[in-house]
């Protein structure tokens, strides 16, 4: 009975999906695939907040992904998603390939934080989320200030970095501590956290025990 519950349930969720065209598909790390994708149906000049779009990865099974930047003219943006781990979507998002058709619907979107300089922290989960962050943002050099920690040794290619020198690509747990040390966070109006919810819950309970501390702080807890 639960199980016709749930294949019910799946399939309310798909009749209310758009449909969308993989345009092509790239590595940004050897843990994180990007897809080009073009969403006919969406109008992206309405998007004034951090999207998500729930996609289909499989039968009965669906994955949020955050587009990380966007076109509004030609209707298309680039989806982030991290293979580092075992689950439906890194086993679709390994084989799509370009000219595949993209199952989606909006799903929740994220607050923006107040306007000033923002300390963000996430990994390769929260990629998009940040660089969604970056293109709303629309503040000068220096309003995002972002570390972005990787399982191994796999950072993006130099010339997508010099690019985004906001983000700042760590490798290991004690990468992350050292670079939270050399930072001031009344220097930040806003501490943005995102990524596993793990690690967000640790990263925020650190950043609330600090005495005195101004800055708001967001969070955006992503299962993996």
């Amino acid at each position: 009975m639960a199980n016709v519950l749930k294949r019910a349930a799946f399939g309310l969720i798909e009749k209310t999906m758009s449909e969308g065209t993989v345009l092509a598909t790239w590595w940004l790390t050897a843990e994180v695939v990007a897809l080009d994708v073009h969403l006919p149906s969406v109008d992206m000049q309405e998007w004034k907040n951090i999207r998500r779009l729930k996609c289909k990865v499989a039968d009965f099974a669906f994955r949020d992904y955050t587009p990380a930047s966007w076109d509004a003219s030609s209707r298309t943006c680039t989806l982030f998603i991290s293979v580092a781990h075992e689950g439906a979507g890194s086993r679709w998002a390994r084989t799509i390939r370009s000219g595949d058709p993209l199952l989606f619907a909006a799903a929740y979107a994220a607050p923006l934080p107040a306007a000033g300089r923002v300390l963000g922290i996430g990994d390769a989960t929260a990629i998009g989320h940040f660089l969604s962050l970056r293109q709303l943002q629309q503040h000068g050099p220096g309003a995002l200030d972002v570390a972005i920690l990787l399982s191994g040794k796999s950072v993006p290619a130099v010339s997508y970095s010099s690019m985004h020198p906001e983000l700042h690509w760590l490798e290991g747990q004690a990468a992350l501590d050292n670079w939270l040390d050399e930072k001031s966070p009344d220097n930040y109006s806003a501490i943005y956290i995102a990524g596993n919810i793990p690690q967000v819950t640790a990263l925020r309970k650190r950043f609330k025990a600090m005495e005195g501390l101004a800055a708001k702080i967001y969070v955006q807890g992503f299962w993996q």
